[in-house]
């Protein structure tokens, strides 16, 4: 089984799940620096590549990686020549989809706040519950400060 597999591919509701799963298969692949900006893969060039072929090597396998990931419906968004830069593809794909994390981090806060006890069968389910809020909160970027 090919690592994309295990990663669905992005549609509009599953932007957040899809973020987590595809960001930790580009650092299984050794591309995410590629994608981040923060520089190019780490991996030597063989004797036969320069650090050119292989940076190049790297934007190619993270981007196709990306776009793989996608929805054919979503892929034609991003068919535009500047997405075949890992990080421009990244950012826009991640800029298409923030108002549905801002949306989806309100929709989240409010569960929180009424997050009953009362309403769970147990202490340990409702703090699974709001422990899985919490994490679908932090993926949206909105952090909870203990009190």
């Amino acid at each position: 089984m090919s690592p994309t597999t295990s990663v669905r591919n992005l549609n509009e509701p599953n932007y957040r799940t899809w973020a987590i799963e595809a960001k930790d298969l580009l650092k299984h692949l050794n591309v995410w620096r590629v994608v981040d900006g923060s520089g190019i893969v780490t991996q030597p060039p063989t004797p036969l590549e320069t650090t050119a072929s292989t940076a190049d090597a790297a934007d190619t396998k993270a981007t196709g990686t990306i776009s793989r990931m996608l929805q054919p419906s979503l892929r034609s968004r991003y068919m535009d020549e500047k997405f075949d830069d890992p990080k421009v593809l990244w950012d826009r794909i991640q800029s298409d989809f923030d108002e549905i994390i801002k949306l989806d981090g309100e929709y989240e806060m409010g569960k929180l706040t009424t997050c009953k006890l009362k309403s769970y069968p147990s202490v340990t389910e409702w703090i699974t519950a709001q422990e899985q809020i919490i994490n679908h909160l932090a993926i949206c970027s909105n952090r909870v400060e203990e009190r």
